[in-house]
């Protein structure tokens, strides 16, 4: 007998189109599509379909892009990949055009899902990396644990265990911050099933019983069960088989309560493995025919080629050559046919993007031959204007060209200015970098004044010291002042070999610019009144010396003037290398102001956008009163690393 939710999900298939004509009644089937975008995929795209165009027509783009979000989600969970992906960036150009930072951080991070399936997993990675940059700039931080989790799957598909595991703790440390048990089973989930892949067992171990406690805190049936069964297989790895047995047959409980065929093909295939582990074989059969019987009619190539190699397994155990080849046989047969299909897949998304593109290409093609058109009749029309201008008389001409040749000239004056004002501008910035190389000069000239001059002066007073030390010892006299000269002295002549070698070298060319700057947030933060803190991701080690000294100058530049004007109790410094660009945000929650009202000259950032754009730069400010102040800065590199072979840090990747 249908439940109530598939007779409301028919009354709305069936209703009459014109019933949809009301926004509410739209965002209603929104919502129920929503619901079965995974459980009911197909009844999902069906409703979707239906108010999509309807949608468009009323100029709703806000419920259009949540209807192509979720056609995107069904078609990806039916393994239609292509289609996925014309929908989520359907839906991405729309919320693009909103405004809808929270709307496109969500669309990157299902684009992320989708390209972690498709086993594109650079991809998976950089628009990961591009929601958690959304998501921030929505506010909505309590997300981030989503993105964070497939860039773990991507690493852990990709078997770069190192960095799934560290993506994963920080998905794990986002949820636990938010407090959110369902976010905290999840990653928790994701990093136990990493550790397990990396043959950690004793960790996956310890957070999948977490897992478990939080999947019976939120009732959640399907957790409980998978985490059983996840429990059960790292204890029979273990060879604790009567504990892994137990495990086992609590998933199998759970399934069969949820009447969930799939769950329990694998839970039985488990108890076989784990009744051969026990050397009882007939029994290790039992629940493999048990497991055929379940997934009849419902299983995939995967799950029978499973079977086949359990029933190899066992008759291979019994003694039984010729069953354990009969069965290695379909074993083969099924391998074949996965790669196939595999291939066949790869083959239709080919041709669906071909289509795709055809299509735009098609398009793009009718819209310049349209084009063309209307140009040849603007051309047309503007002749015809011209001969009837020409009829009413030689002066209405002459007036024309008249106008003509002032525009022309007025034209040719603003032309002439604007190059004589880029002129001064590279004349501007050569000045300022000779200034900048003239003081890195004069600083190397100082330290070797200090170093050679009065250091060798000091060492001459210390030997005199010295010297006059030896006598006070054989005449007997008191020396204590004499000795705390002395020591002062040779602390003076530390001292002044350290400041010779800072300014000689210089902090930031000495140990970089990440701890360097890392140094500065510590000096600003000991005062307690304001916090600074540094992130970074993806630096691919050491830039260039002058590079990396512009760059600390124009952070301390916007530093200095933070504290200077802002009043604020925070500031954020982040440095993040993407592709063959250097990207730099200072951003404080102060005061604020009106960009449009700074002069040239004000607060120091004439002097910082002229250092940015000596560097081929942008520079780009976002305040307003009240709501603190941001600064973008983008500097172009010589060369890109592929992403795989950066050290990425994922407690820096957060912007």
């Amino acid at each position: 007998m249908p439940n109530v939710r598939q007779l409301w999900t028919l009354l709305l298939l069936l209703c009459p189109f014109w019933l949809l004509s009301q926004k509410g009644q739209i965002d209603s089937l929104i919502d129920v599509a929503w619901d079965m975008r995974l459980s009911e995929a197909d009844n999902a795209i069906r409703i979707s379909e239906s108010i999509l165009q309807l949608a468009l027509d009323q100029g709703n783009e806000q419920a259009a892009g949540t209807i192509n979000n979720i056609l995107g989600i069904s078609h990806r969970y039916k393994g239609q990949y292509g289609l996925s992906e014309n929908f989520f960036e359907e839906a991405l150009r729309i919320r693009n055009r909103l405004a809808d930072s929270a709307g496109v951080a969500s669309v990157y991070n299902n684009l992320s899902f989708l390209m972690v399936e498709r086993g594109e997993f650079l991809q998976a990675v950089q628009y990961g990396l591009k929601a958690i940059r959304f998501w921030e700039r929505s506010g909505e931080r309590h997300q981030l644990y989503a993105p964070y989790l497939n860039i773990a799957s991507a690493y852990t598909e990709n078997r770069d265990y190192e960095k799934a595991i560290a993506f994963n703790r920080k998905a794990l440390e986002i949820a636990r911050a938010y407090d959110d048990p369902g976010s905290v089973l999840q990653a928790g989930s994701g990093l136990a099933t990493t550790l397990y892949e990396n043959k950690q067992y004793d960790s996956a171990y310890h957070y999948y019983n977490q897992a478990l406690h939080y999947s019976q805190v939120l009732q959640d049936s399907i957790a409980m069960a998978s985490t059983y069964q996840a429990l059960g297989d790292i204890l029979r790895i273990k060879k604790q088989t009567d504990a892994s047995m137990d495990m086992v047959d609590q998933s199998i409980a759970i399934y069969q309560s949820m009447l969930d065929s799939m769950g329990l093909f694998y839970s039985y295939l488990s108890k076989s493995r784990l009744f051969e582990m026990k050397a009882d074989y007939q029994q290790g059969l039992l629940f493999c025919q048990m497991a055929e019987d379940v997934i009849s009619g419902k299983g995939g190539l995967n799950e029978y080629k499973n079977l086949n190699d359990q029933y190899t397994d066992l008759y291979k155990a019994k003694g039984n050559f010729a069953k354990a080849l009969e069965y290695n046989e379909r074993s083969y047969e099924l391998d074949n046919q996965i790669f196939s299909e595999e291939k066949s897949r790869q083959i239709a998304e080919v041709e669906t993007k071909y289509e795709t593109e055809k299509l735009k290409r098609e398009n793009a093609e009718s819209a310049v031959e349209n084009q063309r058109k209307t140009t040849q009749r603007n051309t047309l029309l503007i002749v015809c204007s011209l001969l009837l201008l020409t009829l009413f008389g030689s002066i209405y001409y002459y007036q024309y060209r008249q106008k003509i040749n002032a525009l022309l000239q007025r034209q040719n004056e603003q032309i002439h200015q604007q190059q004589i004002t880029e002129l001064l501008k590279v004349q501007e910035l050569e000045f300022i970098s000779a200034r900048l190389e003239g003081q890195e000069l004069e600083r190397e000239r100082i330290s070797k004044e200090l170093h050679d001059n009065l250091g060798s002066m000091m060492v001459s007073a210390k030997w005199q010291f010295g010297n006059l030390l030896e006598k006070l010892d054989a005449g007997g006299y008191s020396k204590d002042s004499l000795h705390k000269a002395n020591e002062l002295l040779e602390k003076t002549y530390q001292e002044l070999r350290r400041i010779a070698f800072d300014i000689s070298t210089g902090n930031v060319r000495r140990i970089g610019i990440e701890p360097a700057l890392k140094d500065l947030c510590q000096s600003i933060s000991a005062g307690g009144k304001l916090k600074a803190i540094v992130t970074t991701h993806a630096l691919s080690g050491k830039l260039d010396d002058k590079l990396e000294i512009t760059i600390y100058r124009i952070i301390q530049e916007l530093v200095s003037n933070v504290l200077k004007h802002a009043q604020a109790s925070k500031i954020d410094i982040q440095l993040n290398q993407l592709d063959q660009e250097l990207n730099i945000m200072v951003e404080d929650n102060g005061k604020g102001f009106k960009p449009e009202k700074i002069t040239s000259d004000g607060m120091g950032l004439k002097n910082i956008e002229n250092r940015v754009l000596k560097l081929n730069g942008t520079f780009s400010i976002d305040s307003g009163k009240g709501a603190g102040t941001t600064v973008l800065i983008n500097v172009p590199l010589a060369s890109r690393s592929d992403l795989f072979d950066q050290q990425i840090n994922p407690n820096e990747a957060v912007h």
